[in-house]
């Protein structure tokens, strides 16, 4: 038999208030101290996402999970409540927060004086500077951001500027999928034994690899925190990392670029490991690493990795590579 539709909408059932109480019980907040031992800057996490935030639009690309409304990824962690707490007196200073906080964690500037934070909302990621003194907070106008490859922002050792990879074509329209396939789907196998590790959310088809490069490409900008102003360095690329120099000089890039992988998740895919000066001109070429399909499990690549700056010099490279 058919029984009849109730005639309210149903909704979601919750358990006892006792059990609600022990859920929804105040998070422990977290501690960040600033570079000068100044102050202390308490942020709480938010334990469990909303429905709200779990219904956002989700692409699973080349391992990633995005959310295509706002260049970013699926459910980030979130927090809220930004407090100072002066280490001298105690005195306890909030920070003017954006209207319903989403933020991510704090990035303090080498000289403590300010800090940077983003703010998810539904259609971008926003940029926000935090005044160590006051507890004032201000979003930088004009920049969205990309965050599609981990956090998008770090400060300059000046402590004015920040290093930041932003939406490169904002107006753009993402890639359709074709209605007819141009031609079959082909894999090739080269003859040789690789490993065959298990990974979710790969990139399935030539419709996948557009949107993954239109959702992950970004323009690498330098940011005057006092301003706003943004200048572009160099063009559009997808970005694993962009690392400024001990001197404030030289920019550390590493670019993805194709081809892509159907068995590997983003950050094994070919890229291109480069020293930029401010204007965005290639000054050094540090490696050329290719697609990592043969690396056996557990093992590392050959050639350079772990490529960074040495933090007791200006501009020195250093790096590790295997002997076998």
């Amino acid at each position: 038999p058919i029984s009849q539709a109730p005639s309210t909408a149903p909704v979601y059932r919750k358990p006892p208030q006792e059990i609600l109480d022990v859920l929804n019980a105040p998070a422990t907040p977290l501690a960040s101290v600033n570079p000068s031992r100044t102050v202390v800057l308490l942020y709480t996490p938010v334990r469990y996402p909303s429905i709200a935030d779990l219904a956002q639009p989700m692409l699973r690309l080349a391992g990633l999970r995005l959310n295509p409304a706002n260049h970013g990824r699926h459910n980030p962690p979130r927090f809220v409540g930004f407090d100072l707490k002066r280490i001298a007196d105690g005195k306890e200073i909030p920070v003017s927060m954006p209207p319903d906080p989403y933020l991510s964690r704090p990035s303090w500037a080498p000289d403590g004086a300010r800090f940077a934070f983003t703010q998810t909302t539904r259609t971008a990621i926003e940029l926000w500077i935090g005044n160590t003194q006051t507890g004032a907070a201000r979003q930088v106008q004009g920049i969205a951001l990309n965050a599609v490859l981990g956090d998008p922002c770090q400060w300059m050792p000046d402590s004015r500027f920040l290093l930041c990879r932003t939406v490169a074509h904002p107006n753009a329209k993402p890639p359709t999928e074709p209605r007819v396939p141009s031609g079959p789907r082909i894999q090739e196998s080269f003859g040789r034994a690789t490993p065959a590790p298990t990974y979710e959310d790969l990139l399935e088809n030539d419709h996948d690899k557009d949107l993954f490069e239109f959702y992950a490409t970004a323009q690498l900008v330098r940011i005057d925190s006092a301003t706003g102003k943004a200048v572009a360095l160099g063009g559009p690329a997808i970005f694993a990392d962009a690392d400024p120099s001990p001197d404030g000089r030289h920019i550390l890039v590493s670019r993805i670029h194709r081809p892509y992988s159907y068995l590997l998740p983003v950050f094994d895919f070919p890229r291109q490991v480069e020293v930029w000066d401010l204007s965005g001109r290639v000054q050094y070429k540090v490696a050329s690493l290719p697609l990592q399909d043969t690396v056996p499990m557990g093992g590392v690549p050959t050639g350079p990795r772990g490529i960074r700056w040495r933090a007791n010099a200006s501009a020195t490279l250093v790096w590790v590579e295997a002997l076998d």
